[in-house]
This record gives C-alpha cells, sequence and structure tokens, in this order.
C-alpha cells in the first residue's frame, strides 16, 4: 500500500521528506523508485516544525512521511501537542503527508492520528501484520478524497493488480466478527510481557513503550552500531545498526532490538 501511496503521489526525482531514522522499507521503495529522501530533524517529542518549514524549502519537498507511534525504529510515541504543531506546518506549506500506522492498536489510548487532524492532505495506511499476524500481509488505506483515493487504485492495479480476495476476506470478517481486536488485544498483553523481561535484564537506557514489540537501546561509545551488529551476529544475536534505518549521514548511533521475533517468552530469554 505505502507503494502505491508513493508512485501516485510523487514523481521519480521528488524528494520525499522523513525522520533521520525511519523504516527501512520507505529507504528501499524510495531507492527502487527512483524517489529521494531527506532528513528532518528531531527532538524527544518527534518531528521539529521549524525545522520542516526548512527543509521543504532546501529540497522543494512536496511529501511528508511519518511514522508517529511507536516509531520504527525509536518506538517513540508523538505527543498530540507536536502532532497538532506538525500538521498546521503541513497545512501552511501544502505537504502531503504518508502517515504509516501499524502499531497503534498496540497502545490502550494513543493520541490522534494525522487522518482526525489534517484529514485533508493525510493518505493514512494501516496494516494487520504487526497488531495481529505477520502472515496476515493486509493494509487498509484511508485517502483524503475520492479522486486520491482512485489514484491509489490505480497504482495498485499496475503493480500487485489487487489485494489477494481470500486474504482481504479473512482480515474484513476478523475485523467486523470482533476477532481482530482479541486477538490485538493478546499481542499487546504478550508486548508487554516481552517488554517486562527487557527491563529485568537488559541494562538501563534503552527506550520503548509499555507496549511496542521492539526498543531502542541509544550508544554513546565510539563504537558504531553496525560494529555492534557483526559482533552480536557472531555470538548469535540479531539486533539492527541504525544505519539500517538512516536517511543521509547525520543521524544518531544505536540499534534497534527486536521483541517478537521469537516465538516464546523463555527463547527471549
Amino acid at each position: 500500500m505505502l507503494t502505491a501511496v508513493v508512485l501516485a503521489e510523487t514523481r521519480e526525482g521528488d524528494t520525499i521528506l522523513a525522520d533521520a531514522l525511519t523504516y527501512p522499507g520507505l529507504i528501499a521503495l524510495a531507492g527502487t523508485t527512483r524517489r529521494k529522501l531527506a532528513a528532518v530533524l528531531n527532538d524527544s517529542d518527534g518531528m521539529l516544525p521549524d525545522d520542516l518549514e526548512e527543509a521543504v524549502r532546501r529540497h522543494g519537498a512536496r511529501a511528508l512521511y511519518l511514522n508517529p507511534t511507536l516509531q520504527n525504529p525509536t518506538a517513540s510515541v508523538m505527543p498530540e501537542s507536536r502532532r497538532r504543531e506538525l500538521a498546521r506546518m503541513a497545512d501552511k506549506l501544502g505537504l502531503t503527508i504518508v502517515e504509516d500506522d501499524p502499531y497503534r492498536r498496540l497502545l490502550a489510548t494513543a493520541p490522534p492520528a494525522f487522518l482526525t487532524l489534517a484529514p485533508e492532505r493525510t493518505f493514512h495506511v494501516a496494516t494487520l501484520a504487526k497488531c495481529i499476524s505477520p502472515f496476515l500481509r493486509t493494509a487498509f488505506l484511508a485517502a483524503p478524497d475520492q479522486q486520491a483515493a482512485e489514484r491509489i487504485s490505480a497504482a495498485i492495479r499496475g503493480t500487485t493488480m489487487m489485494a489477494p480476495p481470500l486474504m482481504a476476506g479473512l482480515a474484513c470478517e476478523w475485523l467486523r466478527s470482533g476477532l481482530a481486536g482479541e486477538i490485538t488485544a493478546a499481542v499487546r498483553t504478550e508486548a508487554k510481557a516481552r517488554q517486562e523481561i527487557a527491563r529485568n535484564i537488559l541494562p538501563k537506557g534503552f527506550a520503548a513503550s509499555e507496549a511496542s514489540l521492539h526498543l531502542w537501546y541509544p550508544l554513546e561509545s565510539r563504537l558504531r552500531s553496525g560494529e555492534l551488529a557483526d559482533v552480536a551476529r557472531r555470538r548469535g544475536l540479531a539486533i539492527s545498526p541504525a544505519e539500517e534505518f538512516a536517511v543521509g549521514r547525520d543521524f544518531a548511533n544505536g540499534f534497534r532490538l527486536a521483541l517478537g521475533a521469537t516465538s516464546n517468552r523463555e527463547r527471549l530469554k
């Protein structure tokens, strides 16, 4: 679905603005479709509105990618106040917002989505793969208007033809019946339990939300996260270094640790 939005709403050579550490799938997609990515500075609350304005003027960008809830890789949750500031700035600059929101349902209470704050300019993408099952590769999209939805539909037909009908039908039935909500609640409970394990085992200093399926460990040493990942790999451990998420060369040193990859809590320990 993200591919369809990028193809429909940007052109080859366009710049998409994003966090300095962002979803690797977007980085790969931009490279494949010959779009450029440019980083916007942030603080503990998320992307900085003033730097967003500067980045738009510097790069001539028309699209903004945001993953504001349990962000990948930092697990941060952008507060409502910052979301409103960014929504106002996007309106001022005429930006299209692409809101990638796969983890929202893992939070019992999440800040309002950009879809709510700026519906006239937001493409909201929500997959079921994170909050229900990685085997349910189905996503839903809310577009600003009917014309925008038709552009996305055309892009889907030109790339994948259609969503797999059987999988889409199963997803819709689970949503209608309430089963999807029950599974999500169980995943949320499991995520909380795994976060508790992480807090009891790992040294202090990592960033995570109570119900996130990953955590972010900032590194203040001279050792780069890519070097640490090589060491960990030789010892049978898999971590994701900051380099895998980096837009440009100026980014925070650290690594992401996934808590949901192992089949059970005992293996996680």
